[in-house]
């Protein structure tokens, strides 16, 4: 009795179409993870830009009314455009 050894005969491999196997669903769900740290990701360097801004504008404010002098308010913005 001749057995076939190639490698396209090897229907345990493929398991019915599946390359993976049991293991296919696997590749799916790390799919899903990589894509939604991705977004994520893009919505936290959004945050803190936004975050940066809210607090200069804070910083405009405050040397408008008088709070702070020319120097302190270039000082800090100085500093908070650096973060």
């Amino acid at each position: 009795m001749m057995y076939n050894t190639s490698y396209l005969a090897n229907t345990d491999c493929i398991n019915n179409g599946y390359f993976l196997g049991d293991w296919h669903w696997l590749v799916g769900v790390g799919f899903v993870v990589l894509i939604t740290a991705i977004i994520l990701g893009f919505i936290a360097i959004g945050r803190r830009k936004h975050t940066n801004n809210d607090v200069i504008e804070l910083l405009k404010m405050k040397f408008a009314q008088g709070e702070i002098t020319e120097e302190e308010y270039l000082r800090r913005k100085k500093i908070l455009s650096k973060k």
